[in-house]
């Protein structure tokens, strides 16, 4: 088969989305000995992106910018058959809605999470009204089939549009193998790079409400002085929609003598490292699909805190310490307690590195040509 895949997560700064579609596609296309897979771009997208190599690996760009054609399909979808110089037995749309729109080819659409659906309030207003359009749209068309991230994320599909859908298959995600392999060189190197101490508490993601920085920034607050000064919080990850009250408690905290570091956007190459030279991983998200940190924070050997919500707790198994995201005073408890005792760290870094092992990209190209089989 011919499988066109929507490269837009591919040719941008990766996300979550932009990273699971990367490695899905990449250990997919390394056991699959028959298919041929087209990654599909844009006018302009030829100057970076192009990652996946191989001899059935192709891409193939339109003839017109990105962005006007984005205007377009918001206006009316617009198909792109006629500028194809071939057609798809199958197209894979990574990124919640079939675009660009490909018509009669039958399509798996990706659909990472329904916050919008589940959590309105926490995105932002013009996100929520594309993809409450788009997504129903993409996902209901004839001969699409729905693809997700965990049990989670395929529930909430079935609850907001069992109406056009009745099955959503979810593909979970893996752990890159080089977060279990870092020399302590590199974790020097790093925490030179963003002027980081010996030992830190590591939350890592953007800085938006959904990922409950707020929560977290007044859970540290609370710690003893001598933990705040012997651990400073570092956010890793870049600004967000509406971090201004998150940039407010920073700098609250700070003119209180509470150290925080903001790294701003943090190179791939350099997480594992990042992850490496914490003492504590917290991250206690208000909603999340699948919850990656996670598994990186415990394959890189770092205790954590996460939340009992959504899909967190199964990807963390019983290997995390799991909080009330809503309860600043059970994640400030947890980070006291995880800190102070190295017993308990241990005990949960043991549990975490078992529990990584259930996660694999192999595993999950496993199940994804099975379900890439289905369609021939």
């Amino acid at each position: 088969m011919r499988i066109f895949v929507d490269g837009t997560p591919l040719f941008r700064p990766k996300d979550g989305v932009g990273q699971y579609t990367y490695e899905l596609l990449k250990a997919t296309i390394k056991a699959d000995k028959s298919n041929h897979y087209v990654i599909l771009g844009f006018k302009g997208d030829k100057q970076h992106g192009q990652e996946l190599k191989g001899a059935r690996v192709s891409y193939e760009f339109l003839p017109i910018p990105r962005k006007l054609y984005s205007l377009a399909f918001k206006i009316r979808p617009l198909a792109v058959n006629r500028w194809l110089s071939q057609q798809p037995d199958l197209v894979i749309y990574p990124n919640f809605v079939s675009y660009p729109l490909i018509n009669n080819a039958p399509s798996l659409v990706v659909v990472c999470d329904l916050v919008h659906e589940d959590m309105p309030e926490v995105v932002e207003k013009r996100n929520r009204r594309y993809l409450a359009r788009f997504v129903p749209y993409s996902i209901g068309r004839p001969g699409a089939q729905t693809l997700t991230i965990s049990e989670f994320v395929a529930s909430s599909i079935l609850k907001h549009y069992g109406n056009i859908v009745t099955k959503a298959t979810h593909v979970p995600l893996g752990v890159d193998q080089n977060y279990g392999k870092i020399a302590p060189a590199k974790i020097k190197t790093v925490r030179g790079k963003y002027n980081l101490p010996p030992g830190y508490i590591l939350f890592v993601g953007s800085l938006q409400p959904r990922k409950n920085i707020g929560g977290v920034l007044a859970a540290y607050s609370r710690l003893p002085a001598r933990l705040k000064s012997q651990y400073p919080l570092v956010l890793a990850g870049a600004a967000g929609w509406k971090d201004e009250d998150i940039n407010r408690q920073i700098k609250l905290l700070e003119d209180n003598g509470s150290p925080v570091i903001k790294t701003g956007f943090v190179a791939n190459d350099d997480l594992p490292a990042l992850f490496a030279g914490a003492t504590v991983f917290v991250f206690p998200s208000i909603y999340e699909g699948f919850g990656l940190p996670i598994l990186e924070a415990m394959s890189a050997g770092v205790p954590v805190i996460t939340a009992n919500t959504t899909a967190m707790p199964a990807t963390a198994g019983d290997a995390a310490r799991l909080v009330n995201p809503y309860n600043p005073l059970a994640i400030e408890e947890a980070m006291r307690d995880l800190l102070t005792h190295e017993s308990k760290r241990n005990d949960l870094i043991k549990a975490g590195q078992a529990n990584v092992k259930r996660w694999t990209w192999e595993k999950s190209a496993k199940k994804m040509l099975s379900l890439i089989k289905s369609f021939e």
